[in-house]
């Protein structure tokens, strides 16, 4: 007997109807470790061998009912048995029954009676046999469930190509894997870009309500398999949803959807941040097979090809669409969103606003703080127009300091007003970017469809237009585009072709403007003003063509010819034997974007032969607007030249008063728009009264323009300011009527002053009677008694004098008298204030001595002596008041 054979794992049936033949068989194929089954009769043996499905069956040829040729011949004609190998046993010795045997399905022939060796030897082979036939089925198998898997992830990898809905790639993708693995359900889960929540779940094969359930879920270290998966960075297997510790908090969410197991493996792209997982599902508890995670990583890798596929598409579109820096959508993308708004708003009959947006001074502080700033300043002002918008609407950077909103679905223009007052109240705050406190401000435009435009191209050029109008008008505000507007643009480009040709056809001419001393009234000095005298427009005022030539780069070359020619006419003056006085010329901002400003002023200097202490050079406060280095440097080095430094416009601009002790300034120039209101508005006379002492403290002389009324004059003169400049005294004069002026000593007419010092006190009584009595009553006091019927005219009275004590009633037409004496607080500090009334509302006289308005409340009827003595203790308080303030301005001018 032959031991040696193993034919362990193998079952072979037995089918024969002779109990010895069947006991010595069992006996020895037991021996050599296999299973063995057995059968009586050829109807038994097919349901035995159909359930059992053994690698090899033996059967008896002569059996009663179903002989063995018929057995064996239905087994081939069934699938799952055509295939075992079947070896008959027989006393048959005749060919015919060979044949007959191997063509109902037989591999070989035993004769009986059988020697158990050979029977074993027999078994060996077929059972070897079947083996390789297995094998290579499984190897056929392999290869053609390979084939039709390779070719599933071509066609995936076309769609990937061919840019596919990402959706649809994923399905195809879980459905091939799901026929490679029998009971699989795929799912692929993709990730927020915040790297943290479930964004996308496809997975063809769950139920919805499952899908729909893991959206929005957090990553984390007990998120189930795919949740766990992605934070760790790491296959997480699942055999047994049950038990797993993992998915605790979705447990019941998995096994109420009838999933028992999950394998998930995490997308992950070069960088390394995980896109998100694909996982495959069971119903059963199930483990995977090296195989099985084969397939997984196979799948996980197409999966993370079309999810970077995806995004670099996604990147390239949006790049395509977007602004690099402001992540804004540019031209192409605005253009179309504005094109797709014009034809909602055409079906809805509604409106669209354009705003188109230009930065006041970004040019400057790109400039001097160089572009790292700038383009911070960009990115923040990005921000700022978000906020101002809804979610609807669209903002877009055209490039540079050009920004554009598209503000779909308008009731009217008054909501395109209310988001352009938001922008212009949020660009005109300030921003502190790397240190620098930033104050730019913004010019906005807009237009409106159907009124202004029914395309996006003329919705955009009109709003443009639009903007330029609102620099026009100050900047910093908002302008709707109008027919007008379109005009005035045609008229702008004809303009700045003629400014182009006007410095070449000597069209340019200066005009002088006297600054007066109010010390002696005689002209100190004079402001060299542009003019543009122009054969089909006349003489053109500055203010309609500055703006054009600093946008064209005509500044540079015009402002060196105004400041050379200004030079020659001073020195032409002093040739004549005129008294030299001061020259002041205004350099534009734009004349320090380069470092050419000190050397053209000293080649001027130099040719011209003015001396440089006769030269003022005039800047405004967007000079010094950042503080640069730069600007400080240049004003250092024309200060060094021996010229003057006044600062124009002061207290209009954005710039703090402490840069006063940072740069070299001479002289501080009062802006004509506080000079206007000086003698009657509270907050005017504050600034200005603020604006002379900051200039003793500082040492700095001081100038205001505008002057136009003997009031304003008197109130400055009240003030101690030392010069004025303004149509009071003179407009600006071509050159030969200022050398008329100067050669006949022309002087301001100078309102009466007293040397010696007279005490006066100012009455305001609507009743003239009231008038008349407190004069007489005081003749003997050596006081000056000026009366007034009205606020007004107290605060002329006061305007022309200088008046220690106000008395007033309260009843009057039009102000009160404690509404009175409260601006003469404001405007007039040193003045002693008495209200004197028979009417005063209690409350009112409460507030008004809180608040330091009143000095004393004096009543009607009075008693004389009563008056005098206290109208006499309010003088003695004032020259209290008076002489502290003369030792005051006394110690500041040291």
């Amino acid at each position: 007997m032959n031991n040696t054979l193993d034919f362990q794992g193998y079952t072979i049936l037995i089918i024969d109807d002779t109990p010895a033949n069947l006991g010595v068989m069992v006996e020895h194929l037991e021996d050599c470790g296999c299973r063995v089954v057995v059968a009586q009769e050829g109807v038994e043996g097919i349901k035995r061998a159909q359930f059992i499905q053994p690698d090899l069956i033996f059967l008896d040829v002569m059996m009663p009912g179903m002989d063995g040729f018929e057995t064996c011949h239905q087994l081939s004609l069934q699938a799952d048995t055509r295939n075992i190998p079947v070896i008959f046993m027989t006393a048959l010795t005749e060919t015919t029954d060979k044949i007959k045997g191997f063509a109902a399905g037989g591999v070989d022939f035993i004769s009986k009676p059988f020697q158990i060796e050979e029977v074993l030897a027999r078994a060996n082979i077929h059972l070897a046999l079947r083996k390789a036939q297995r094998e290579l089925e499984t190897k056929n198998a392999q290869l053609l469930a390979e084939v039709s898997f390779r070719e599933g992830q071509a066609r995936i990898l076309e769609m990937i190509a061919t840019q596919a809905p990402l959706t649809e790639v994923f399905e195809r993708l879980i459905r091939l894997i799901e026929r490679s693995s029998d009971g699989a359900l795929g799912s692929v889960l993709l990730l927020n870009p915040d790297g943290v929540h479930i964004d996308l779940c496809v997975a063809p094969g769950l139920p919805e309500t499952y899908c729909t359930a893991l959206v929005g879920i957090a990553i984390g270290p007990q998120v189930g398999s795919c949740g766990t998966a992605m934070f760790r960075r790491e296959t997480v297997v699942v055999t047994d949803i049950e038990t797993d510790p993992l998915w605790s908090d979705y447990r019941s969410l998995a096994l109420n959807h009838g999933l028992r197991a999950c394998w998930s493996t995490p997308i992950l792209s070069p960088e390394g941040p995980a896109l998100g997982s694909f996982a495959l599902y069971y119903k059963t508890v199930h483990g995977p097979t090296p195989a099985d995670l084969a397939l997984i990583e196979l799948a996980t890798h197409s999966a993370g090809i079309a999810i970077q596929r995806y995004q670099t598409q996604a990147r390239i579109q949006h790049m395509a669409h977007h602004d690099a820096l402001t992540d804004l959508p540019n031209r192409i993308l605005l253009e179309d969103r504005l094109s797709q708004a014009i034809v909602q708003a055409h079906r809805d009959q509604s409106h669209v606003g354009v705003l188109f947006i230009d930065l006041d001074h970004f040019k400057h502080v790109n400039d001097t703080l160089g572009h790292h700033v700038g383009d911070a300043l960009l990115m923040e002002v990005a921000q700022r127009l978000r906020a101002c918008v809804r979610e609807g609407d669209s903002v877009a950077r055209l490039g540079g300091d050009e920004f554009v909103i598209s503000l779909p679905r308008l009731a009217d223009s008054h909501n395109a007003a209310l988001v352009a007052e938001k922008i212009v109240a949020a660009l005109g705050s300030s921003i502190l970017l790397n240190g620098h406190d930033l104050h730019i401000g913004a010019s906005v435009g807009i237009s409106l469809y159907p009124e202004d435009g029914k395309d996006a191209e003329t919705l955009l050029r009109a709003a443009d237009t639009a903007m330029y109008n609102a620099k026009e008008k100050g900047r910093n505000n908002y302008r709707f585009f109008t027919a007008a507007m379109n005009e005035a643009a045609q008229q702008r480009l004809i303009t700045t072709i003629r400014l182009r040709q006007a410095l070449d056809q000597q069209e340019f001419v200066l005009h002088y403007q006297p600054q007066v001393s109010l010390k002696s009234g005689a002209i100190i000095g004079v402001e060299a003003l542009l003019r543009w005298n122009n054969p089909e427009l006349g003489m053109v005022l500055p203010s309609r063509f500055i703006s054009m030539l600093e946008s064209t780069g005509l500044i540079n070359e015009v402002g060196e010819w105004v400041l050379r020619t200004a030079c020659e006419q001073s020195m032409a003056w002093q040739r004549e034997g005129l008294p030299p006085i001061r020259m002041a010329v205004n350099l534009s901002a734009h004349q320090f974007q380069t470092d050419d400003i000190v050397r053209v002023v000293k080649q001027v200097l130099d040719e011209t032969g003015l001396n440089p202490n006769r030269l003022e050079l005039e800047i405004t406060e967007s000079v010094i607007l950042d503080g640069s280095e730069l600007i400080i440097g240049a004003l250092h080095a024309l200060k060094q030249l021996g010229v003057t430094l006044s600062l124009d416009d002061f207290g209009t601009g954005y710039s703090s008063l402490s840069y006063l002790q940072r740069f070299p300034i001479d002289r501080v120039k009062i802006d004509r728009s506080f000079i206007d209101k000086v003698t009657a508005d509270a907050g005017s006379a504050a600034i200005v009264c603020s604006i002379l002492d900051l200039s003793r403290n500082l040492g700095l002389d001081c100038i205001a323009e505008g002057v136009e009324t003997p009031l304003q004059m008197g109130y400055l003169q009240n003030q101690l300011c030392s010069e004025i400049q303004g149509f009071l005294f003179s407009k600006a004069l071509p050159a030969l009527e200022l050398a008329a002026m100067l050669r006949a000593d022309c002087r301001l007419p100078m309102m009466l002053q007293n040397t010696t010092r007279v005490s006066k006190l100012l009455v305001v009584d609507d009743d003239v009677n009231v008038q008349s009595a407190i004069t007489c009553l005081l003749r003997g006091e050596d006081i000056q008694v000026l009366c007034a019927s009205s606020a007004e005219q107290a605060l002329e009275v006061l305007a022309k004098n200088t008046v220690d004590v106000v008395m007033s009633d309260q009843r009057m037409l039009g102000r009160t008298g404690i509404e009175l004496l409260a601006q003469v607080k404001r405007l007039y500090p040193d003045t002693i204030r008495i209200l004197f009334t028979g009417y005063a509302e209690f409350t009112s006289l409460v507030e008004a001595v809180n608040q330091g308005a009143l000095h004393k409340v004096l009543t009607k009827p009075w008693k004389d002596g009563e008056l005098i003595e206290n109208i006499r203790e309010a003088f003695r308080c004032h020259e209290v008041l008076h002489k502290h303030t003369v030792r005051l301005q006394q110690a500041q001018s040291i």
